[in-house]
Formats: C-alpha cells, structure tokens, sequence
C-alpha cells in the first residue's frame, strides 16, 4: 500500500485541521499516537454519525424522492460493511508501518 502524503505533507495537512489535531493530542495520550488504523475508525465513527444526522433530517423532508433515501439507506450500509474490513486490520503488525 503507497501513503498518499509523504510525512511532511500529512503533517502539515494535520495542521490545517483543528479537529485532527485536538483528536491527535487524544490518541497521543491514549498511547495510540501512531495507530492509524484506530484512528482510521475514529474519523470513520464520526462520518457515520454526521450521516446518521443527515438521515434523521431527511426522513423529515417529503421534496427528497424515496430513491434518493434508499440510496442513502445502501450507502450507510455499504459504509458500514467498510468499516467491519477497515476493523479487521486492528491488529495486524503490519497495518500501521503504511
């Protein structure tokens, strides 16, 4: 698997988010400053809350088409099933030397 950012571009993209950072300094003082995969979750744990938000909306909205919330419905799922496989690298040794 190739990085996206070199170390020096990841963490001057760390920079420009202040949620990254304050959840940094977290994983830092939890002992999982270097765990990805755990952090990986995390942000993907807070994707499905703001989704989760969305739908809750949407439901309350009769212009949006049911096949637009169906979709909405697979796509959550989908995120999810990503999720578990993303969760499946938790422990690898080698999940986090990417």
């Amino acid at each position: 698997m190739q990085a996206v950012f070199n170390e020096e571009e990841f963490d001057e993209w760390l920079s420009g988010d202040k949620d990254v950072l304050s959840r940094k300094s977290e994983f830092e003082s939890m002992g999982l400053g270097n765990h990805n995969v755990f952090q990986t979750l995390v942000f993907m744990g807070h994707a499905t809350y703001q989704m989760t938000l969305a739908k809750t909306v949407a439901d309350k909205v009769e212009a949006i088409p049911s096949e637009i919330m169906i979709e909405l419905d697979e796509l959550m799922k989908r995120y999810s099933e990503l999720q578990c496989a993303v969760r499946e690298y938790t422990f690898s040794k080698d999940a986090d030397s990417q």
